[in-house]
């Protein structure tokens, strides 16, 4: 199944979240094969610890769910430590990952993030011209197509469910989404 989440729809509701969570977990046993990705723009620096935490880990923490926050240097470099925790990764480092329920956060930030990113990468893909870029797409087409291959990444990484969480429905993102939840009865829109 496939669930897009408008907003803070599920979050704002601590026992609809649980059992969201929960029907997630159908056919597996431990927290672990449930991933988040989560984009940059999620993450803060704790000063005392000096490593950058997800600010979506923390609200699963104060709902009392174990986590492995590893979108910072130091603890991705570790393990986790049981089972029984949910592994948030940065989206870019979701490559090689799965999970029977992945959950995308922020993924109208991430896909502007990657638009960014492919804007810059525009230029130095000159280099890269008989590989990746076509030499008749304009910057914008790039970067849409840049964007497009990271999203795919993080969308094909789920086993069994994905859910993909947006902030802006009326974002680029948001509103394609939404054309294709309307046309397909195994995506289902909530907010």
């Amino acid at each position: 199944d496939t669930f897009i989440v408008v907003g803070d729809y599920l979050l704002k509701d601590e026992e609809k979240y649980r059992n969201f969570i929960n029907e997630r977990k159908i056919g597996i046993k431990c927290n672990i094969d449930l991933l988040h990705c989560v984009p940059s723009k999620d993450t803060i620096m704790n000063k005392d610890l000096q490593e950058k935490e997800s600010i979506t880990a923390d609200k699963f923490r104060k709902y009392g769910f174990p986590v492995w926050d590893a979108t910072g240097s130091i603890t991705r470099g570790t393990r986790p430590s049981s089972v029984d925790v949910m592994r948030f990764v940065n989206y870019q480092s979701s490559r090689g990952l799965e999970g029977w329920s992945v959950f995308c956060h922020g993924f109208d930030n991430f896909f502007d993030e990657m638009i960014t990113k492919g804007n810059e990468a525009y230029g130095s893909a000159q280099f890269q011209t008989e590989l990746f870029k076509d030499n008749q797409q304009s910057k914008e087409e790039f970067s849409l197509d840049f964007a497009g291959k990271w999203l795919c990444i993080a969308t094909t990484r789920a086993v069994d469910s994905l859910v993909i969480q947006i902030n802006d429905k009326n974002s680029l993102i948001g509103q394609k989404l939404f054309n294709i939840a309307k046309t397909d009865d195994s995506i289902y829109w909530l907010e």
